[in-house]
């Protein structure tokens, strides 16, 4: 097990980039697979399956699609399976993370109870999260600057949560 996680703690702890991973069909769609199953499981405590599913959808297609166009903007379409496999792989492992905190949080509020640490911790792991993308974005486009790669990782945030804002209103 630790074989198949390796590569994606690697690219987590900023020491390995997308071009480390094999571009194997199989990875690509477990990957992708797994970063929708996560990302369905901490939507679902504040939303509903069903709302929950739809998000998760959502946020997988707009990953695929944001990827697919920067890459292409920047003529490296050969990378896509890698980046994508990256992007995915690590947002899975970050997010399985972040499951227990989500799921505290959501019981704190049923409680009427303060996050507090736990909301630290969530922000501090969700912002690792950014960093880790920038860092894949940036060996992906092939930006010179660390900062462009966090920029292009931040836009994907903005540009999500505008589209999850509109489809999804009232999001938790």
């Amino acid at each position: 097990m630790y074989v198949a996680l390796r590569p994606f703690l690697r690219l987590c702890l900023l020491n390995a980039g997308p071009q480390d991973l094999p571009a194997l069909r199989g990875w690509f769609w477990t990957t992708l697979f797994l970063y929708f199953l996560v990302d369905w499981l901490l939507a679902m405590p504040g939303n509903g399956h069903l709302k929950g599913l739809g998000q998760s959808l959502l946020d997988t297609a707009l990953l695929w699609v944001y990827t697919t166009l920067l890459l292409r903007l920047f003529r490296h379409t050969p990378r896509f399976m890698q980046t994508m496999t990256a992007l995915a792989g690590s947002g899975a492992m970050i997010g399985t993370i972040l499951l227990p905190l989500v799921y505290s949080m959501v019981y704190a509020q049923a409680q009427h109870a303060e996050v507090g640490i736990t909301g630290v911790a969530y922000l501090v792991i969700a912002g690792w999260l950014v960093v880790v993308y920038g860092h894949i974005f940036r060996q992906a486009l092939g930006l010179r600057l660390f900062a462009a790669g966090l920029l292009v990782s931040i836009l994907y945030l903005v540009t999500t949560s505008i589209i999850m804002q509109l489809l999804f209103p009232n999001l938790v």
